[in-house]
């Protein structure tokens, strides 16, 4: 894996906390001296309280705090202390302090794989394991009867000795009728948007990480960077609230839909395709008491594209759309 953190018009290896030593000298000593001055964590009670409370108030406010806010479309302050778990790549006061490049070995996926004819790939693998008249599809689980071992969808009954599910955690409560206590649970959702190019563009990075509050994307990755073809092919994800609505119908605000379109500047890149999948991520949120209010967050999303049709006039949109939580 190879990411990398753009800040301060400069990439900064990843993670934030363990790089701060490429930080501009004046950044630097700002995430050091909060460092040195953190409060004490073992008094934390939300993800929020503990990023300031182990990286302190630079580092905590430069990136972890933005970029999360970003990622998860949240008030931090409403998550659980380890909301992230094994997602969030811890580092001691010790590893930050001692100032060394070293190579990327944080996180999950510090290695990945990808297939080449993109994840489609091992849902086929799958596939091959099973018998084709066993799967069925545009078929929805409308109910499931947990104690008789059934599941009803749109078009049947199917019994079971085993039910595995996919489906956001939520909904599978839902579909088994249990009684849940709703204020427990939190989620957000996942815009991306998958384009691909008819040239080159950045060698070598995997994908980008982006704390601005500026910019409504939190990250870009490179596809065509895993395989090391010749055009780039790259996607970029906005971490949306729950109530928003994430599919086409919000993406075609943003983006034009005709595959020929391409960026003003004429030396870019030019767009030949692009598709739009929504995804959904689930997140644990912390314990309240019951008359502790709810944290409110104020999310602007707003993207502004500035686009050309070869031989054609220059034009651009931009869509901003606010929600609280």
């Amino acid at each position: 894996r190879d990411s990398r953190i753009w800040y301060a018009d400069r990439f900064i290896d990843f993670p934030f906390q363990r790089n701060i030593h490429q930080l501009p000298e004046a950044e630097y000593q700002e995430c050091v001296r909060g460092l040195k001055d953190r409060p004490n964590e073992h008094q934390t009670a939300s993800f929020e309280e503990m990023l300031y409370a182990r990286y302190g108030r630079g580092i905590a406010d430069k990136f972890l705090v933005p970029y999360n806010e970003k990622l998860y479309a949240t008030n931090l302050a409403a998550l659980d202390v380890d909301a992230m778990g094994r997602f969030f790549p811890h580092v001691s006061a010790e590893e930050i302090l001692s100032q060394t490049d070293r190579p990327e070995g944080d996180g999950y996926n510090a290695t990945f794989t990808y297939p080449e004819g993109g994840a489609i790939q091992y849902v086929e693998a799958l596939a091959k394991g099973s018998r084709a008249e066993s799967i069925h599809l545009g078929e929805r689980v409308m109910s499931i009867d947990v104690a008789g071992r059934v599941a009803n969808t749109s078009k049947r009954e199917i019994g079971f000795d085993t039910l595995i599910s996919t489906a956001p955690l939520v909904s599978l409560l839902a579909m088994c009728g249990t009684d849940y206590d709703e204020e427990a649970f939190d989620w957000n959702r996942v815009l991306v948007f998958n384009l691909g190019f008819d040239a080159k563009g950045l060698s070598g990075v995997h994908w980008i990480y982006y704390p601005q509050r500026e910019l409504c994307f939190y990250r870009v990755g490179f596809y065509d960077n895993i395989f090391e073809a010749e055009r780039m092919s790259l996607y970029v994800e906005i971490g949306l609230p729950r109530e928003m609505q994430a599919g086409y119908d919000a993406g075609e605000k943003w983006l034009p839909r005709p595959a020929a379109w391409s960026p003003i500047n004429p030396s870019s890149p030019r767009i030949t395709c692009c598709s739009i999948r929504p995804t959904f991520t689930s997140r644990r949120v912390r314990s309240r008491k019951p008359s502790e209010p709810r944290p409110c967050f104020r999310r602007t999303v707003s993207i502004r594209l500035g686009v050309t049709v070869r031989g054609g006039t220059a034009r651009s949109r931009t869509t901003s759309s606010k929600r609280e939580l």
